[in-house]
């Protein structure tokens, strides 16, 4: 089977601008979750972007990147249409939507998301993890049987810290995505998977262990450089 990881990049984040290109230690956030994802078992992996610094970045740095248009609702949109313009396309099984502000997940972690799709047990899913990091604003999914049936930045107990990295067969990606449209709920929490559940879709849970820092906010940023400092030192 093949495998593609896509890592959806603007400039217009409206909580942190300009994220993919900040710098942690020494190299950018998205260039950072670029290596990692270089380090798992997809066969490819590419940045989608409609930002013209994004691509000459990723130029710079050998990264490949597909340009795309601006008016994308969400990341997988983004991710769906990249798709589209990847030479042999049709040789696509699964597809990573691995978000630039996740630069810390292990790469076994990702695996194991991969495993879960070759499968066939989901075509569609994300992962999920009991480290929390204790942040107010962490993304809680409520977790039974093997599915997320909702996701918040709000307690839900008993629930599981949600890691942004979503896995989708070719085909459910593509003959959902390209009509799907943002929902009032979604909207209101900033979070497109919950639209994917309102219009009925099953989101199967990957759990993981792993304390991977999500990058939505400054302090979240200062956090993962700490991080990246004491990991050099190690």
């Amino acid at each position: 089977m093949k495998n593609v990881i896509i890592i959806p990049a603007r400039m217009a984040s409206t909580r942190l601008p300009g994220k993919p290109l900040l710098d942690v230690v020494g190299k950018s956030l998205l260039r950072r979750t670029y290596e990692q994802a270089k380090k798992t078992k997809a066969d490819e992996v590419w940045v989608a972007t409609s930002d013209e610094l994004i691509a000459v970045h990723c130029a710079t740095h050998s990264i490949p990147v597909i340009k795309s248009q601006e008016d994308f609702p969400t990341g997988t949109h983004r991710v769906a249409d990249a798709t589209w313009r990847i030479k042999d396309v049709g040789l696509l099984d699964n597809v990573i939507n691995w978000q630039c502000d996740e630069p810390s997940v292990k790469p076994e972690s990702v695996n194991k998301l991969v495993d879960c799709l070759e499968s066939g047990q989901y075509e569609l899913a994300t992962l999920v993890t009991r480290n929390r990091n204790d942040y107010s604003n962490e993304v809680r999914a409520a977790v039974s049987f093997g599915l997320c049936h909702w996701f918040s930045h709000l307690a839900l107990p008993p629930y599981m810290r949600h890691i942004g990295i979503y896995g989708f067969s070719y085909p459910r990606l593509i003959n959902s995505m390209r009509n799907m449209e943002c929902t009032e709920i979604s909207k209101a929490e900033s979070l497109e998977q919950l639209a994917w559940i309102e219009n009925g879709w099953k989101i199967g849970a990957v759990e993981v262990d792993d304390p991977a820092i999500s990058v939505n906010w400054q302090f979240h940023l200062d956090d993962l450089i700490e991080s990246c400092k004491a990991d050099e030192v190690s």
